[in-house]
């Protein structure tokens, strides 16, 4: 069996020298080391709700390293993963982050080893996100900020679709958002919600789950 990337993924401190790579653990911890220290000084509020624990091309690369750990993703995307990257156009916060998350995922050539498109899908209601994921064969739904508000509906509209869901806001992950992300002692941590993950259908690998932060 082909080795998987760490969901450590390797972190460049450099990202516009190039284009993202999924590195093993070794190589993303002497990076990630440097760069996650500059992260606790850009980041003194990491502790309230709404806000974001890392930025969009932080959040945007251990997304693809984890999406590689999930042994259902090539058959729900087929030949293409698709993301929804979900916003609360009322919010210019909430917009603005998506904004900076789409363009992060496009400067990823590869997701799971396949293609990938994202678009940006403003909420309005769990019958309208249900419509798009099934008309655009979504296999990944990311959650921007200020939604906090609508987590029980889209994740209702979204039972059943075995879509993975992702949030930069961890306190959206206690809520049943599956995948999020934190600092924990100054480091990027990937976090699931494990109860979520099986109620969707989706299956992580054992190597995931042991390095990961796993709540139910």
């Amino acid at each position: 069996m082909p080795r998987l990337p760490s969901p450590n993924l390797y972190v460049d401190a450099h990202p516009r020298r190039g284009r993202a790579t999924e590195g093993g653990l070794g190589t993303w911890v002497t990076r990630a080391t440097l760069y996650a220290g500059i992260l606790t000084l850009l980041l003194p509020s990491v502790t309230v709700a709404e806000d974001l624990a890392l930025p969009a091309d932080v959040e945007a690369k251990l997304s693809a390293s984890v999406a590689a750990y999930d042994r259902t993703l090539a058959a729900r995307a087929r030949d293409r993963v698709v993301i929804a990257i979900l916003t609360n156009s009322s919010d210019a916060d909430s917009s603005r982050a998506a904004a900076q998350l789409q363009g992060a995922f496009r400067e990823l050539e590869t997701i799971g080893r396949l293609p990938h498109e994202e678009f940006i899908l403003p909420w309005k209601d769990a019958a309208s996100l249900a419509a798009a994921c099934a008309a655009r064969s979504v296999s990944i739904v990311f959650l921007s900020t200020g939604l906090g508000h609508a987590i029980e509906p889209i994740l209702k509209a979204l039972e059943g679709s075995r879509a993975l869901t992702i949030a930069g806001s961890l306190p959206y992950v206690t809520k049943g958002v599956i995948l999020g992300f934190d600092l924990v002692s100054g480091r990027p941590k990937v976090v699931i919600n494990i109860t979520m993950a099986k109620k969707q259908g989706l299956d992580f690998r054992a190597e995931l789950l042991r390095l990961a932060l796993v709540v139910e």
